[in-house]
């Protein structure tokens, strides 16, 4: 949750909540309809791959990305919204929906029995998101600042970290309180991250 003014910036946020948005979705269908984007969970993707065939549901993109655009508008105002921190031509533009591009999501459960306690991937674009997985919105930054936080996401000295404090949810608390280091982009390790 660094917010020094001056480097790239990350927010983790959540996209539908697999309750309470549970009608936007078709929850019935196996194969995905005509037109409709899968809705990952948490299992929907894992360290290193970005889709892993398992969904949650399927959605209508129209439907859902209007639910998602007059959402992100509303909390837009919120002083505490990852999303008040972007300039309002970019919250009242729908092109630039988080849903419509790759982005960076982890796993919202894990167990002290699994192998890895941080489970992030880079996931596709066109895809929707429940509350067990959520993403990360980059109001300040590049893709090869995104490119180094997932390297440093998916690194064993980080999942090393993670496991002292993490017993069965990854929470926001937790996610913005890694030490995640800031070298400069001139660094060997910074460049190799962000090569990986």
């Amino acid at each position: 949750d660094l917010d020094d003014g001056k480097s790239w910036r990350a927010r983790p946020n959540r996209e539908l909540d697999a309750t309470n948005d549970k009608a936007l979705m078709d929850l019935r269908s196996k194969q995905c309809p005509p037109g409709y984007w899968p809705v990952f969970k948490g299992e929907s993707f894992d360290i290193w791959t970005p889709d892993t065939g398992t969904y949650y549901a399927w959605a209508n993109p129209r439907k859902v990305m209007a639910h998602l655009q007059e959402k992100r508008e509303r909390s837009g105002r919120q002083g505490r919204s990852a999303f008040s921190e972007f300039p309002e031509t970019w919250l009242r533009d729908p092109k630039t929906l988080p849903c419509l591009r790759p982005r960076i999501a982890f796993r919202d459960v894990t167990r002290a029995t699994d192998t890895r306690t941080v489970r992030a991937a880079l996931i596709p674009g066109e895809v929707f998101l429940t509350h067990k997985a959520p993403y990360f919105l980059r109001p300040r930054g590049d893709e090869k600042d995104e490119a180094y936080l997932l390297g440093v996401l998916c690194s064993i000295p980080l999942d090393w970290y993670s496991r002292r404090f993490v017993e069965l949810a990854m929470t926001f608390n937790i996610v913005n309180a890694f030490p995640v280091p800031r070298p400069g982009r001139d660094d060997p390790l910074w460049q190799r991250t962000v090569q990986l």
